[in-house]
């Protein structure tokens, strides 16, 4: 997620900053946007762009400190 704070990337600058296979840099994108921590921006005839989404941080927060009180059963 560093990579992305304040600038977005490619999924290819991604992988070559990251230096890991591509599945595996799929999977944590796929993962962290199912978490709502990263976001897509495409645009048409250009490749997806991924960037950080601070405030699915801040509603990850939240949800954490509810669970660790109990007022959810899950996450």
């Amino acid at each position: 997620m560093r990579l992305l704070v304040g600038t977005s990337k490619s999924f290819g600058e991604i992988h070559e900053e990251m230096g890991l296979a591509k599945s595996t840099v799929h999977h944590h994108i796929i993962t962290l946007r199912a978490a709502g921590l990263v976001r897509v921006h495409s645009t048409y005839g250009k490749n997806d762009r991924y960037s950080y989404r601070e405030e699915g941080m801040d509603a990850m927060t939240l949800r954490l400190q509810q669970f660790l009180r109990g007022g959810e059963q899950s996450l």
